[in-house]
């Protein structure tokens, strides 16, 4: 567990590294531009090439995984043979979208963002046509990310995100003389990411060869896997849709606060519950070709726990905290006090859902790594349902808070209706003990909780009192632990420490 253990706490220093340079770029993107037409032109021009194929990246990525590890433990050059296989198809799948997707941009723009006046859908179309070239980019990033992950390198697929922000960012600041230098740059961002997985990829030993066979039986396999996988993810951006859609047709500027109050709750998931999740995934898949069922609840025990010590204080400190955390980082140029009190009215909302978010992630890539990718399917097809109903509920007396709380809530049902498709498939996880633990996490977090909110109703917070007030937060909740006797929190510091110690050598 400890190779394991030291991967996830370098992965969360990077990641870490790299959604902060995600939020400054989201901060100077907030103080240039604000909440204005044009910061929802450009979110929105981002977004469709993005939940066009990131779907399909995404199912591609998390079925290669299994199919490689178990190819390439037989036959390496099998193994090299199937990730050509699945390159050259996807470069072609590629091609043949973008095409499409220039000649029906104005269609598909339409789709999405129905309730833009004229000047702003002309922009989005116009940023949209841009970027689509840019879904051949992303599909061949997630195939090399899946190699570099299956391959036990888990560092720079994390880390590449590190480049594209530094390019964005600096693309924005010369976005005051033209917009459209920003979409270049964000097109810019994804090639050189592509550029650095590749030369990863090589010295972890791939070699390109042209090799395009459709009637392989191991590429048969793998569309069957991923088909399910493709509707599932597709399913989880269709609530992103919905969401932005019927925000088009609420104040303006309401797009852009539930963006920037969802990059927050997404800065959350990605330093503690996705550090943790692509690390554990590979080794879930590892441990399921032994079947070894111990080894794999064991596993499954100690990710769901962890979950709970890392995200429900933190659920709680985001709630408490939402206004001064949106005044301190955004608050500035454009983006006024109106952006603000909207921006942290959708993070209230969305962090009820932050342990719901890290939880259903996670027992969804427990059932992939079991080659089961019907569960999961079924369960965002009936999150998605619940989250239509939820909107069109809530809508209409919250607006976009409304939108943020259908969210949390029909992901929370969804992560209880999961864990019950998983007890039915591998049998009992000691359910009791695990909500001991969630109980006992929501209890150790409640002097934190005393302390923050009592600074929150007596101070102002701002600035260095913000930083202060959360960095005591963080020491009362982590004594209360020890004092608690997690012995989670041990191996945590088990691996803190001896990667320090191997750093100082």
């Amino acid at each position: 567990m400890y190779k394991e253990g030291k991967s996830i706490f370098i992965i969360m220093i990077i990641t870490l590294l790299s959604r902060s340079l995600g939020f400054i770029r989201q901060i100077i993107l907030a103080y240039i531009h604000g909440t204005t037409g044009f910061t929802d032109a450009y979110l929105m021009s981002t977004m469709i090439p993005v939940v066009i194929f990131s779907s399909i990246g995404i199912a591609l990525k998390i079925v290669f995984i299994p199919l490689y590890t178990s190819i390439s433990k037989k036959s390496e050059e099998k193994g090299m043979k199937f990730t050509n296989n699945i390159i050259n198809s996807v470069f072609l799948i590629t091609i043949i979208m973008t095409l499409n997707g220039l000649i029906f941009t104005e269609k598909i723009v339409n789709i999405f963002a129905k309730g833009f006046n004229e000047e702003i859908l002309k922009l989005t179309i116009e940023f949209t046509r841009i970027l689509f070239p840019g879904v051949i980019i992303i599909g061949i990033n997630f195939i090399l990310m899946g190699f570099l992950n299956a391959n036990k390198n888990f560092s720079i697929p994390t880390f590449v995100k590190i480049p594209n922000n530094i390019i964005i960012i600096i693309s924005l600041f010369f976005s005051i003389y033209d917009f459209k230098i920003l979409i270049y740059g964000s097109l810019l961002g994804s090639f050189i990411q592509m550029v650095i997985l590749l030369y990863f990829s090589y010295k972890k030993g791939y070699r390109y060869k042209f090799v395009l066979n459709f009637k392989d039986e191991i590429m048969h396999k793998m569309i069957y896997l991923v088909t399910p996988v493709f509707i599932g993810t597709s399913v989880n951006q269709l609530n992103v849709i919905i969401d932005r859609s019927l925000a088009s047709s609420l104040t303006r500027g309401s797009i852009s606060a539930l963006n920037f109050a969802e990059k927050l709750n997404s800065f959350v998931f990605a330093v503690f519950a996705a550090s943790l999740i692509t690390v554990i995934y590979p080794k879930l898949s590892e441990v399921s070709l032994k079947e070894n069922e111990k080894e794999f609840k064991e596993c499954i025990i100690n990710s769901i726990n962890i979950l709970f010590i890392l995200l429900i204080p933190i659920t709680i400190g985001a709630m408490v905290l939402s206004m001064p955390i949106v005044k301190f980082l955004f608050q500035r140029g454009e983006f006024d006090i109106s952006s603000t009190v909207m921006t942290s009215e959708a993070l209230f909302y969305y962090s009820i859902g932050i342990v719901g978010f890290g939880l259903r992630n996670f027992l969804s890539k427990v059932f992939y790594s079991l080659k089961d990718t019907k569960t999961p399917l079924i369960n965002g097809v009936l999150t998605v349902f619940i989250n239509v109903g939820l909107n069109f509920l809530l809508i209409k007396s919250m607006a976009h808070k409304g939108l943020a709380l259908a969210t949390s809530l029909s992901t929370i049902v969804g992560v209880l209706l999961l864990s019950l498709s998983l007890k039915r498939k591998v049998g009992s996880l000691n359910e009791k003990k695990i909500f001991k633990k969630f109980f006992m996490v929501i209890l150790a977090s409640i002097p934190m909780g005393v302390f923050i909110m009592y600074v929150n109703n007596i101070f102002i917070i701002d600035g260095f009192n913000l930083i202060l007030t959360i960095f005591l937060g963080a020491f009362i909740y982590l004594v209360t632990i020890i004092i608690m006797g997690f012995k989670e929190i041990n191996i945590l510091f088990s691996f803190a420490k001896r990667y320090i110690k191997n750093k100082s050598l």
